[in-house]
């Protein structure tokens, strides 16, 4: 039997194991440019973690490459902008750390399967799930533990510390602000547009139909910056009403 092992990030795997009732699975080539030839349709895809882990978490077969929906993404990586909380915070408490400055990761990082957030008022409902239960969480933790922090002493690493959350949760207001817009559709940059629709036809918020498109639906979200992979859609769609 012919078989493929993958190296596959831990917090995807994680995610996807706390998912009940799932029988497809996506994942991607970090800078893949070419189509995946190494298996055949119902041969065995073996998932293995990176370090430090090392070992084998799961499998399943092979079933398709994304070069088969003409490079329109079945899976969303949604982001949040780690450039607004340098902006913003600013870095006044950071010491500077050998080797140079080490690129930084987003604050909100998250992916959804296209078709289910792409499905009218489902897709808002998922819109307000990921924003009122996953966000929220994650900036409620955030304030928590720099409440913890403040006035614990002159600990140089804690003053680092707070000056990272801080400029974390204001990432993470950022964010938020921008799923706000993206959610009732405010302005033309968050709002999906479809050139061939009337005004009356136009979707109201975050409620967008499939059949649309997928770069239709894409459009608002590379606009606003929450795609960490750009230039996935053309001047056409990304133009607004």
């Amino acid at each position: 039997m012919k078989g493929f092992v993958g190296v596959t990030g831990n917090d995807w795997f994680a995610f996807l194991s706390q998912q009940p009732g799932i029988d497809e699975v996506n994942f991607w080539q970090p800078s893949g440019t070419s189509q995946f030839r190494s298996l055949a349709p119902g041969e065995t895809f073996l998932f293995k973690l990176h370090a430090p882990h090392h070992y084998i978490v799961g499998g399943g077969f092979f079933a398709r490459h994304a070069k088969q929906f003409k490079n329109r993404p079945i899976a969303w990586h949604i982001v949040s902008d780690p450039s607004v909380g340098n902006h913003e915070a600013g870095q006044s408490g950071k010491r500077k750390k050998k080797g140079g400055k080490k690129k930084q990761k987003p604050a909100f990082s998250v992916m959804v399967h296209y078709h289910r957030f792409v499905d009218g008022d489902k897709g808002y409902g998922k819109l307000l799930l990921l924003k009122n239960k996953y966000l929220e969480k994650l900036m409620s933790q955030t304030r928590s533990e720099l409440e913890s922090l403040r006035g614990k002493g002159d600990d140089p690493t804690i003053f680092d510390r707070i000056a990272e959350l801080d400029r974390k949760l204001v990432e993470l207001e950022d964010f938020k602000e921008r799923l706000e817009r993206m959610q009732e559709g405010k302005d033309s940059e968050s709002r999906i547009f479809v050139r061939w629709k009337s005004s009356e036809e136009q979707p109201q918020g975050w409620r967008p139909d499939i059949n649309d498109g997928a770069k239709i639906n894409i459009a608002p979200w590379e606009r606003l910056g929450m795609f960490p992979v750009k230039e996935i859609v053309g001047e056409v769609e990304m133009g607004t009403d």
